[in-house]
This record gives structure tokens, sequence and C-alpha cells, in this order.
């Protein structure tokens, strides 16, 4: 034990320490005790229990809000679905994830974030629905299609889609009870445009082909002719807009839009023709006039699996000298002002109401159409431009009446403007033989890159059938 000496008295220093902390120790549960037994400790006392209660409670009224549901399912058993709120319209209603959905139908789910589209595949089935709209369709490959609405529109909220708990149990009877019929039937004889086998309008010219080439006598050519693309499109029909008493835009210097269209046309047919498995036909090969509806039979007739129609753009005074670049369409709501006079210059939109058509079928046919319109959209922007050293305007939407039946088929169309024929030096370009044959080669490059990528998503053609 060490020891120290202080004006001549001697200290023992540990047990000193000792007996003052234990004495520190010994006071301060005294005080404590005290405390509590106190008014003020009481009090304390009962805030500390009564905010641990408060949690509690709380705790288990947010566990009783993720409630269930019985829904009917795969198999039309009884499956639990989880209901949660979320804000319709700004207004908290309770509804269901189209996850959810996806997993009591023990189907698939994906969700297209362009198109803004929620698939649902089951029982070889497919429910389509809208982001922000109050529509859905159920389909199945081959048959009829059915039309349904919901109580409200489908939400997107904090990155998950939700349909409201009244039209989930509306949409899962229809989906379960849905009578699809085969096609083409009831759909295609409703339309107001019939194929007519024995009828050809005589200003419907014969179809033009472009049969494959026999293989020259090199190592390169077989393999180039074993490799074309996409065997399971069997038919692309490229429309040349305008012919004969209707020619089109007109450039200051006289260059007419229908001559440019039928000879980029031409030439984008022999090119393609190189690379695609399937036929190319042109809705005309000569300088004759088709009416929109005429251009639509035709494609109805040789069974397109994908549209494209060329255009040459012009936009009036004093806009029009300057205006340059390439754009494409493909058919929905006009994206722009430009988009709406477009729509106009090229005979009107489309009017469903007009041709016979229930307009919410019809929005639905269209909803359903953008994904692979939109896809050849910008397989063709992206490589057009560049190719012939023109500004890139970008993938525009329009209702053009040519596309038509490209929505009614869910096949991809596109209408392509190759440039400001108002424009006089893009109007030289327009004019000059080399320069359609770049935009010839470029168009059948991009639609070659889209038959790849129909490949890829789509290999041997497996869930393409349209």
């Amino acid at each position: 034990m060490k020891s120290v000496r202080l004006k001549s008295e001697t200290f023992t220093s540990e047990p000193r320490y000792k007996r003052a902390e234990l004495t520190v120790i010994e006071k301060e549960a005294l005080d404590s005790a005290s405390f509590f037994h106190s008014p003020r400790g009481l009090l304390l006392y009962w805030i500390i229990g009564i905010t641990g209660i408060m949690l509690a409670v709380m705790i288990m009224a947010s566990a009783v809000r993720a409630e269930t549901i019985k829904l009917q399912g795969a198999g039309r058993k009884s499956f639990d679905a989880e209901v949660v709120s979320v804000p319709f319209n700004g207004k908290e209603s309770k509804a269901v994830r189209l996850r959810e959905i996806a997993r009591i139908l023990e189907g698939s789910f994906s969700y297209d974030g362009a198109a803004k589209i929620v698939e649902i595949t089951s029982e070889g089935k497919t429910a389509r629905f809208l982001i922000d709209a109050d529509r859905f369709i159920i389909s199945k490959r081959g048959m009829s299609q059915i039309a349904g609405r919901t109580s409200k529109p489908i939400v997107l909220f904090r990155g998950a889609s939700y349909i409201d708990i009244i039209s989930v149990k509306t949409f899962l009877r229809q989906f379960h009870n849905a009578a699809l019929k085969p096609l083409p039937g009831r759909l295609i004889q409703a339309l107001p445009l019939p194929i007519r086998e024995n009828a050809k309008p005589e200003t419907v010219p014969l179809s033009v082909s472009f049969p494959n080439v026999p293989a020259a006598s090199t190592h390169s050519e077989p393999a180039k002719l074993n490799s074309k693309l996409a065997p399971f499109i069997h038919s692309i029909v490229i429309d040349a807009g305008h012919g004969a008493h209707d020619p089109g835009a007109i450039g200051p210097s006289g260059l007419k839009e229908k001559d440019v269209n039928l000879d980029v046309a031409i030439k984008f047919g022999k090119h393609l023709s190189d690379l695609a498995a399937g036929k190319i036909f042109l809705t005309r090969n000569t300088d004759v006039f088709l009416s929109l509806k005429e251009r639509v039979e035709f494609a109805k007739r040789h069974r397109a699996d994908i549209f494209i129609s060329i255009h040459s753009n012009s936009m009036s005074p004093p806009h029009g000298r300057t205006a340059s670049g390439t754009e494409v369409y493909f058919f929905s709501a006009p994206s722009d002002n430009e988009a709406r006079l477009a729509e106009r210059l090229e005979g009107g939109p489309f009017d469903p109401k007009a041709e016979g058509i229930d307009p919410v079928l019809w929005d639905l046919m269209v909803a359903g159409n953008v994904v692979e319109s939109h896809k050849l959209a910008y397989s063709v922007e992206d490589l057009l431009p560049s190719e012939i050293g023109l500004p890139k305007r970008g993938v525009k939407s329009a209702r053009f009446y040519v596309m038509y039946y490209g929505v009614v088929s869910n096949i991809p169309s596109i209408l392509v403007e190759l440039g400001y024929i108002s424009n006089p030096t893009e109007e030289a370009k327009l004019a000059d033989a080399e320069w359609r044959d770049r935009a010839a080669k470029a168009l059948a490059s991009a639609v070659a890159n889209y038959l790849r990528d129909l490949e890829r998503r789509y290999p041997s053609g497996k869930g393409w059938s349209r």
C-alpha cells in the first residue's frame, strides 16, 4: 500500500478514494429512489409510460393498415392480396399493386416506361393497362380483344403501378370470363375497309415485289442470303406518298414531293430486299394516285407485318425556307403543333368514330401499337439524319390516316419525313439522285437494325404473332 506524507500526517490513498466512490454511488442511488417517489418523479414516470404505450399503439395501427383482401387468382382460387392507400387525383383510396395481380394470377409482369403500359400475362391471355388512364384491354394471340374501364385511372406511385380496389374485382372477373373469338373475324369484319380479294380499283397498281436474287458464284453471297433477317416477318409494305394529280409539297424550284417519295421508295425497297427475309411491296411504282383508304387496303391485301410511308416535309412562309431536318412519326395523339399541322397536310387526323370504331377499343389498340412503332421510329431516326447530312428533328406522333392499318393489325407502322422540300438547300439534296440513294440505303439499314432487335427479343419469331 502506498503512503504519502502531508502536513506531518500519513494518509492511505486507495482506501480513501474507494470509500469516496462508494459513497457517491450510494448517494446517487438514494437520490434516484427519492426522486421517483417525489411528485415530479411520478409525473415523469407516467409521461414515459404513456409515451411507450402510444408508440406501441402506433406500431400496431400501422400493421393493421397493411390489410389484405381475398381475390380470385389462378385457377379461380382465392388468394390474399395486400391493400394500401395511394393518392388518386389527390385523394387517397385503397388500391392493389398490379404486380400483386400478376402474382395471384401466377403470371408474368412487365412495365414499359416509355409507353407507360403495364402488361400481365397469364393463362395465355394478356392484360394491358395504361398508366394515368381508366382503361385496360384483355387479348389473346390470334383472338379478338376485350376492352374495359376502371373506376379510377391506373396510377404510378413511388415506382409502383396501382389499380383501385373496386376496379380490381371487375378486372379479374372479366379476365377469367373473357370470351375471346378467333381473328380475323368480328374485328376485321367490323372495320370499314374489307379486303376485296377479287376487286382491284383501277387506281391501285399491282404490287411491286422484290424477290430474292439468285446467289452469284462467290463464297460470300450464299452466306449473305442465308443470313437474311427475321424470317417471321413475311411482308413489308413501303408507301410512296402522293402521286399523279396530287403532287404533295412543291419546292421553290418546282421539285414535286411525289417524285422524291417514289424514287426513294423504289430504291429503299431494292436495298431492303437484300437484307430482309420477307417480301417487300410498294403501294405504287409509277406516278399514279391512291387515296388514303386505298393505301390501307393495299396493306391489308398483302397482310403487311411492317408498314413504312415515305414523305418529304414542308412548311409555310416565313419559316419554310429555313426549316430543316428529318422527322419520323408513329401513330398517337399529336406531339406538338407541327404534328397537328402535318396531320392536316396529309389529309386530316384519323377519326375512329367516322370509321365506326369504338373509341375505347381504338385507344387501347393505339396503346398496344405504340411500343413496336416507337422502336422502329427511333431506329430510323437514330441512323437516317447522320447518313444524309441533315439535322435530327426527332421522333414525333400524329394521327395519320395512312397508318390506320398498322394500329388495327398491331404491326409497326411509321411515316418518314426525309427533309424540307420548302427549304432551297434541302430541296437541292432531295433532287439529287445520289443523295436519294443514300437516304434509301440508310432507311434499309435502319429497318435491318430493327429486325435484328426483333430477332433478339423474339428468337425464331416465338411470341411475335400479330
